[in-house]
């Protein structure tokens, strides 16, 4: 959806944090500031702090390794170049979310990728992965 969309008849949030109203403009905000997409996002080093993997956890008994974070991200491969993707999710009662890029710490460039998913049932996750992978079905 386009950065600029009102996302009509949903009103704009009207509370911070502990009372949260979330709408597809300040979801599409959100990920577009992590992303690196927004002005001096390329430069800001509290991006590049946030993003950093800080935390792998140790192999399970089943040998897969635990999931590796930054703060506030998961950071995993996802698609068939496994390409790594920081995502995160939340949710309350009525409604789950979910959100998602390609990394780009480092690369000089803003991530190419980004998904959101705000929806009124408890699988953002899933369909926010789902279309995450398809749309890195394609990217070399």
């Amino acid at each position: 959806m386009p950065p600029r969309n009102p996302y009509r008849p949903t009103e704009w949030p009207h509370v911070g944090a502990g009372g949260i109203i979330s709408t597809g403009a300040d979801m599409m905000q959100f990920l577009l500031y992590n992303m690196g997409r927004l002005p001096g996002g390329l430069g800001d080093p509290a991006l590049a702090y946030q993003q950093t993997q800080t935390f792998r956890a140790n192999a399970c008994s089943t040998g897969r390794s635990g999931p590796t974070t930054s703060y506030g991200w998961f950071h995993a491969p996802m698609g068939p170049e496994q390409t790594m993707v920081l995502s995160k999710n939340g949710g309350v009662a009525g409604f789950s979310s979910w959100m998602g890029f390609t990394r780009w710490q480092g690369t000089g460039a803003s991530s190419l990728r980004g998904v959101f998913v705000l929806n009124n049932a408890h699988d953002a996750t899933k369909l926010g992965r789902n279309i995450m992978k398809q749309l890195l079905g394609d990217e070399g």
